[in-house]
């Protein structure tokens, strides 16, 4: 069945997001593997803040699956904020 939730598309600030994705990773999970964050205090993003923050704890924990494979086990997650003209 499709997904009925309406998009919500609104200004938001990815940082936050990303955040709460990192934050609601399983200890289990990220146990072993070097994880860093370059983030900066704000990056503002327009979209559906719900819908990213899924894609974004999506390829987290594909990441870390696939880092717990290697002999140096590390992940990093960072924003680049740019000003859209």
């Amino acid at each position: 069945m499709p997904n009925t939730r309406p998009i919500d598309r609104k200004f938001f600030n990815l940082v936050e997001v990303i955040r709460r994705a990192i934050n609601s990773i399983n200890k289990e999970e990220i146990e072993g593997v070097q994880t860093t964050a370059n983030l900066p205090q704000e990056a503002i993003a327009v979209g559906d803040s719900f819908e990213i923050e899924l894609a974004v704890l999506n390829v987290l924990k594909n990441a870390l699956k696939a880092a717990k494979n290697s002999l140096n086990p590390q992940t990093s997650v960072s924003v680049t904020a740019q000003k859209h003209m």
